[in-house]
């Protein structure tokens, strides 16, 4: 009796073990592994997104700590740029600030309070079209009379809702040494921000004190100082109301000090 040849054998089981290799990792590893990718990817951008959250976190913690900081910076502004024009007070600084530098004040005049625009840069000129035709025709000549188009002005640039200008005259009389100081002051030592724009400077000659001026020697001046004070208002929208400035004198209307 012949024996069986284990040959076929051996290579049906190995064939039948591929087989069920193959079954299992289409059916059962091979998706266990995408999906342990899957979750493996979702973790990583957890853990970015928990550390952005963490840095926001710490960022809004040391803002909290600061807090007080930022109150004190802002009651400083405000009180540079306050929401109401303020004129009595301002008065007063200015007389503090010329009795420091010894001159005299002649008058205060506060103007109409206006919206605030920050300046615009001048646009570029358009260029020049070329003239139509046929290379070597000579060009149309336009006819007599006849312009271009207008250049489109821009409009003003926005600025902030509630900010204006007060513009203030001061007229002050002293030796050209003590208005240095006095500009000096205004420019640097009042609470409130003050911005020079313009000195007009008229030499004195010796003369006694009449009408409210000092008595002058020669070589005093008598300066008229042009700046600004500034506003920045708390109305709804934030929009400049007409009649704002009715605490603050008109153009025509003069503070005597």
């Amino acid at each position: 009796m012949s024996a069986t040849k284990p040959g076929p054998w051996i290579a049906g089981a190995v064939v039948g073990a591929v087989l069920v290799l193959v079954l299992a990792w289409f059916v059962g590893i091979g998706p266990q592994l995408q999906r342990a990718g899957t979750a493996l990817e979702e973790i990583e951008s957890t853990r970015q997104q928990n550390d952005i959250q963490a840095q926001r976190l710490a960022t809004l913690r040391q803002q909290f700590e600061d807090l007080d900081l930022y109150r004190a910076e802002l009651a400083a502004i405000q009180e540079q740029i306050p929401l109401d024009d303020g004129v009595p007070d301002l008065l007063r600084e200015l007389d503090d600030a010329a009795d420091g530098a010894g001159v005299t004040v002649l008058n205060v005049t506060p103007g109409r309070p206006e919206e605030f625009f920050a300046a615009t840069p001048p646009e570029a000129a358009p260029a020049e079209p070329e003239p139509e035709g046929a290379e070597g025709d000579e060009a149309t000549e336009p006819e007599p009379g006849a312009t271009g188009p207008a250049p489109e002005q821009a409009p003003p640039s926005g600025g902030v809702q509630g900010f204006v200008a007060i513009p203030v005259q001061i007229t002050v009389v002293g030796t050209y040494d003590d208005t240095v100081s006095f500009v000096d002051s205004v420019q640097e030592g009042l609470t409130r921000l003050f911005v020079v724009t313009g000195l007009t400077v008229t030499g004195q000659e010796e003369a006694e004190a009449s009408g409210g001026r000092p008595a002058t020697e020669h070589g005093d001046a008598e300066t008229i100082i042009d700046g600004f004070v500034y506003v920045l208002q708390s109305t709804p929208g934030g929009e400049v109301a007409e009649g704002d400035g009715e605490s603050a004198p008109s153009e025509d209307e003069t503070i005597a000090s």
